[in-house]
C-alpha cells in the first residue's frame, strides 16, 4: 500500500469543508494511480481504503462520519470494479452492535450505518 495514502485519511476527518473535499480528491487520484479500469480485482490500495472508509463511517472524531462518507461515495462512483454488495458486507462486518456495546458504542454503529446506507443510495 502506498504510504501517500494513509495522512489523506486524517484530512477527510478534518473540520473544515475545503480540507475535507481536497483530501477526497487526493484519495482518489492515489487509487486511480495503482487501479486502471480494466482491472477486475480491487489493487491493495483500493481495498485497504475501502474497508476503512467503511470503518470510519461510525468514527466520533471531528467530522470523520461526513469527510468518510463523501469519500465512500466518490470511491464507488469512480471505480465501478467495487460492487455495492461488497461495500455492504463490509458494514455487516464492522459496522454491527456487540451485545456488550457501551451507550456511545452503540450509537456510533447506528450512525455508521445509516451513513452507509445513505452513501449506497447517492452512489449509484
Amino acid at each position: 500500500m502506498a504510504s501517500k495514502i494513509l495522512p489523506v485519511f486524517w484530512n477527510l476527518a478534518s473540520l473544515e469543508d475545503k480540507e475535507r473535499i481536497e483530501a477526497v480528491g487526493t484519495l482518489i487520484e492515489l487509487i486511480r494511480e495503482g487501479q486502471s479500469d480494466e482491472d477486475e480485482e480491487l489493487s491493495p490500495d483500493l481495498d485497504y481504503s475501502l474497508k476503512r472508509l467503511v470503518r470510519g463511517l461510525s468514527s466520533s472524531r471531528q467530522a470523520a462520519r461526513q469527510g468518510y462518507a463523501v469519500a465512500l461515495c466518490e470511491l464507488l462512483r469512480s471505480f465501478p470494479v467495487v460492487e455495492l454488495r461488497t461495500v455492504f458486507e463490509l458494514m455487516l462486518e464492522h459496522l454491527k452492535i456487540p451485545g456488550n456495546a457501551k451507550s456511545h458504542e452503540e450509537r456510533n454503529a447506528y450512525f455508521g450505518q445509516v451513513f452507509g446506507l445513505i452513501v449506497l443510495l447517492r452512489s449509484g
